[in-house]
């Protein structure tokens, strides 16, 4: 957390935080609005993909369901390195008497296609910046976008090689804990293998979910007066941006997603203040749409345990 709110603070000081103020008295309230309509819609749709292999077997129905994502993805905004919608619909789904095994084998499935078709989007994004750079619109930004993701994908070699090496101790506990790997991957291809329609299914809701996400983004930017760039473009290229917070550097990517929008969006000539300030403001949209019914979720399942 404190390296993203550096990150953060560094960003504001390098783009004046008095043009982000200026930037955020202009904004317009509709275009928020309808991104946040989008971001919801996104979630849902997200929510049904999980359930498509979470809940294959009929135990987990989707009213008992969508609260625990709900509440899965709220912890995912604030545990590094994507993984706490995972840890907290596991946790939660341990109630209905789930395995962890099983719930986790499931939504690592939904996790792997959606970081595939992400990957892809952001691929798109990549060559579409690289477009710009080579038509010479920002070739200081290209150079500090290269280092950046460079140093990105030396981290993430580096957290896997250290992965791998412990996995490798002969200690009772990492002892059962390649046991649960082995379990979880098992169900995972069992799924995967099982499950055909399910898994075709999830790709095109998937995608889906990626472009009003990317909607969302575009909305967000039209709220801070920028209409000359298209809803493909914000789309993938805010999906390239995305894939940082995968990285376990700091809290749901704070700081590094907004400095790989800025490098990104700056190559298509949108203003860097306008692109941080479009990021702040979509961080904490999300964190209101999450947290608010998940809080609320929550109190109401302490008290009624407190209850019984």
């Amino acid at each position: 957390m404190l390296v993203g709110i550096a990150l953060l603070a560094a960003l504001i000081v390098r783009v004046d935080g008095r043009q982000i103020v200026a930037a955020l008295s202009q904004l317009e309230p509709a275009w928020v609005a309808a991104s946040a309509a989008l971001i919801l819609s996104s979630t849902l749709i997200g929510a049904c993909n999980s359930h498509l292999f979470i809940g294959r077997d009929g135990t987990v129905p989707w009213s008992a369901f969508l609260p625990v994502y709900w509440v899965g993805w709220a912890l995912n905004l604030i545990i590094p390195g994507q993984v706490g919608d995972i840890a907290g619909i596991s946790a939660l789904l341990r109630a209905r008497h789930l395995p962890w095994h099983i719930s986790v084998g499931r939504s690592l499935l939904d996790k792997i296609i959606t970081i595939v078709i992400m990957t892809a989007c952001a691929v798109a994004g990549l060559l579409l910046v690289w477009h710009g750079y080579r038509k010479g619109q920002a070739h200081f930004e290209y150079e500090v976008q290269a280092r950046f993701w460079l140093t990105a994908a030396g981290l993430v070699a580096g957290m896997t090689a250290l992965i791998v090496l412990a996995l490798q101790s002969p200690s009772p506990n990492m002892t059962r804990f390649r046991l649960f790997l082995s379990d979880t991957l098992r169900e995972l291809l069992i799924t995967a293998r099982h499950n055909p329609l399910r898994v075709l299914l999830n790709f095109m809701f998937t995608l889906v979910k990626i472009f009003l996400t990317g909607g969302a983004y575009w909305c967000m930017f039209r709220a801070f007066g920028e209409s000359g760039i298209g809803v493909l473009p914000v789309t993938l290229i805010a999906a390239a941006s995305s894939l940082v917070a995968y990285v376990p550097i700091s809290v749901n990517g704070i700081g590094t997603v907004e400095i790989a929008g800025m490098l990104l969006f700056g190559v298509l000539q949108l203003p860097a203040a306008t692109v941080l300030s479009a990021y702040l403001v979509l961080r904490v949209l999300v964190l209101i749409l999450a947290w608010f019914p998940a809080g609320i979720w929550l109190l109401l399942r302490a008290d009624t345990r407190s209850v019984s």
